[in-house]
């Protein structure tokens, strides 16, 4: 069954002695056991000791653009219900409308079952009152359930949690595979021609904020880019999901409890004691095993193990 961060708050809560096992923490005791969450998780970071989860998206490319966003909404603003008009048209109503669109602007639609999730441009002017707008797409059946529509005027190119870095970038097209090399900061902007065009074979990641950037050369284009990508969780909700490697929910359970026994004034040694060694067990598999080195100076002192650090023969 799985796990949200509100399971992890109350059962850390439960271990650390502040409430009974069959009692429920009140509000105030949910949020501060949060808040210590998220600061859990970046201490852990910092110690690159919390796991990175592994996706991967595809992005279309556009002749003559050669840099993709990729990030999160920013200002979502939530319109009652879409209707479609005419074939390939829908119609949004809402009220009260935040700003008044016009035509060119970029949104996203989410949470229709009939139309994709994805970015649409206004392509007609507003009909009748600034309450009703034309959307004009392909995509669109021509009776689109009822569905939620979340917009941003200024939106990515590819809507996904921010990557914190890129494992490889791929280009396909006429259902041609080429895979990417990886620029630094430094080649990508001193060693490429400015301008130039073609099939793209080198790529540049720059994780800034809020949105990540793509950068491709040659300036691709029509065509489709696979990016496989890591990304960790930048803050959790109470009701996200806690999707971990094993050994790590009983690690962050331990954690948390033994930092809430601190601020509840409760002496818990036995938790402290097996909190430290949980996490000594998530170190030990996120530390990697260094080789045996051969001394490489001819002086006569063998082999050295990295394990015990010393030198044999």
């Amino acid at each position: 069954m799985a796990k949200t961060a509100r399971d992890l708050v109350i059962a850390s809560l439960q271990t650390s002695g502040a409430i009974a096992s069959n009692e429920n923490p009140n509000a105030n005791e949910i949020v501060h056991g949060l808040n210590e969450l998220n600061g859990l998780m970046d201490q852990l970071d910092l110690d690159s000791l919390f796991p990175y989860t592994n996706s991967q998206m595809v992005i279309a490319t556009e002749a003559g653009k050669s840099t993709y966003t990729v990030g999160l909404l920013q200002d979502p603003r939530d319109v009652s219900r879409i209707e479609s008009t005419v074939a390939g048209t829908v119609r949004v109503l809402s009220s009260p409308v935040p700003h008044v669109l016009t035509p060119g602007d970029v949104f996203y639609l989410k949470g229709s079952t009939n139309v994709p999730d994805g970015r649409y441009t206004v392509s007609s002017t507003p009909q009748n009152t600034a309450f009703e707008f034309l959307y004009d797409s392909p995509l669109f059946d021509e009776n689109p359930s009822v569905a939620v529509f979340a917009y941003d005027v200024n939106v990515p190119d590819y809507v996904t949690a921010r990557p914190n870095r890129l494992i490889s970038c791929g280009y396909s097209e006429s259902d041609v595979y080429r895979p990417m090399v990886e620029l630094t900061s430094n080649d990508f902007y001193n060693k490429t021609i400015q301008g130039a065009s073609g099939t793209p074979g080198y790529f540049l990641y720059e994780s800034t904020f809020p949105w990540g950037e793509v950068k491709v050369y040659p300036t691709p284009g029509a065509g489709t880019m696979l990016l496989r990508y890591q990304f960790k969780v930048e803050e959790y909700t109470l009701d996200d999901e806690i999707s971990l490697p094993p050994g790590y929910y009983g690690t962050l359970q331990y954690q948390l409890a033994a930092i809430l026994a601190i601020h509840y004034g409760i002496q818990a040694p036995a938790i402290y004691n097996e909190a430290r060694k949980r996490l000594a067990r998530i170190k030990r598999l996120n530390s990697s095993n260094k080789k045996n080195l051969i001394n490489d100076f001819g002086r006569g002192r063998g082999h050295y193990n990295g394990l015990t650090d010393t030198w044999s023969r």
